[in-house]
């Protein structure tokens, strides 16, 4: 594809998966990753490269303002953090592995299916009612992870 036509189709993706994202709360790697392999030819490999700095990039903004806003629980964040890079570093070596070893077409089946099973019950949770005084567990009172934020809607804890 010449970098005439490519770049404007670019930045119309970039814009309609962030679209995307928005409504679904899934992020824009959902439209990026398929549409650069699909559309574009990227190897899967790159194009989950490319997926993973979006989610880089959208998830470093978005953070700062639910921190700036109150909207985040630091002390959960941090445990998360703990499992997301070996999650990861897992992921993307299992990535390099089945590309190296033919089964690309796998991988990108696998990613297919898996956003096809997110996506309805995504939706669906849409207008779900908040529990009342829901008390912490054994464990994550132990651990300090109390869970609690303030809610600018409702303008009150939750938890």
């Amino acid at each position: 594809m010449q970098l005439e036509i490519a770049i404007p189709l670019l930045i119309l993706l970039a814009v309609v998966a962030g679209i995307v994202g928005a409504l679904t709360g899934l992020g824009g790697g959902v439209v990026v990753i398929p549409t650069l392999v699909l559309l574009f030819g990227v190897p899967v490999p790159d194009a989950i490269g490319v997926g993973a700095v979006t989610i880089l990039a959208s998830s470093s903004a978005a953070g700062a303002a639910y921190v700036r806003e109150h909207l985040s629980d630091l002390r959960i964040g941090m445990f998360l953090e703990i499992a997301t890079v070996p999650g990861a570093l897992i992921g993307a070596s299992t990535t390099v592995l089945l590309t190296h070893a033919s089964l690309g077409s796998i991988l990108l089946i696998a990613l297919g299916v898996v956003l096809l099973l997110i996506v309805p019950g995504t939706i669906s949770r849409r207008h779900i009612e908040l529990p009342e005084d829901v008390q912490p567990d054994a464990r994550s009172r132990r651990l300090g992870l109390n869970g609690q934020y303030h809610d600018q809607v409702l303008d009150r804890e939750v938890s």
